[in-house]
């Protein structure tokens, strides 16, 4: 006699030759399809794999199909269907959202200030995301002339991109440094990208403050507290300094 066991439990499995990394323009709309097997029929659920919520709104979606309308460039990314019927494992797969995008730059401190005519420089980060890469310049707004001044690296700017291994591959960051900040630096630039798909830019302000601004600045230790000194002090520190060591000489 041969028994047949119909209602045998099987743990789910998905359906193999699904698209490996799917692209598509910012702006455009895309289905993604998860199709499963098992007994009983498993239960399908979308997430994303950066823990984020889904373009809809939540952090889960019950069904085979996922519609994302109007896709953005931040719906770039991982997308995982889980198929799940409570007979162990559960199975998963992942699919690779890829958008191609125009730049999205970002200031990363819009105003930045400093004390000028004392060789202390600024500088301004920029974060610029795009797919594919951007072409990065920078420039100054001319206040004689409505055109604005494209920036060079040479003695006066100082132009870099930065490794962060926290950024993902279409994200960089550049940065621009103004040195040895005068009077007549201070002002509006300007972070600008373009690729293929567009051109975006980033505002920033350089303004003038009485002392000196940022991570390079003079400081004294007290204990183990530092703190900024006033350029006043600053620059009797050195007058002494001088007299000290030119007295030592003689």
């Amino acid at each position: 006699m041969i028994f047949v066991l119909t209602n045998f439990p099987v743990a789910p499995t998905i359906k193999a030759g699904l698209p490996a990394p799917i692209t598509v323009q910012e702006g455009q709309n895309v289905t993604l399809v998860c199709e499963a097997n098992g007994n009983p029929a498993p239960n399908i659920t979308w997430k994303r794999g950066d823990g984020f919520p889904l373009t809809k709104g939540g952090f889960q979606q019950r069904g085979g199909t996922y519609d994302i309308n109007q896709i953005q460039a931040t719906d770039r990314g991982q997308f995982i269907c889980i198929a799940d019927n409570n007979v162990k494992p559960p199975a998963s797969y992942t699919i690779q959202l890829v958008v191609r995008f125009a730049p999205y730059c970002t200031a990363v401190q819009d105003t930045v200030g400093q004390a000028q005519n004392q060789w202390f420089n600024a500088k301004l980060d920029c974060l610029v995301v795009a797919n594919p890469r951007a072409v990065v310049v920078w420039y100054k707004e001319n206040k004689t002339t409505p055109e604005k001044e494209q920036i060079q690296d040479n003695d006066k700017y100082k132009l870099e991109q930065q490794d962060d291994q926290r950024l993902k591959a279409d994200e960089k960051w550049y940065t621009l440094e103004i040195k040895n900040v005068q009077g007549n630096d201070y002002g509006d630039y300007y972070c600008t990208g373009k690729n293929e798909h567009g051109e975006n830019q980033a505002k920033f302000q350089l303004f003038e403050t009485m002392e000196c601004q940022g991570h390079n600045c003079p400081v004294v230790t007290a204990g183990k507290a530092p703190y900024q000194v006033s350029m006043v002090t600053f620059m009797i520190g050195l007058i002494i300094s001088f007299s000290i060591n030119k007295c030592l000489q003689r």
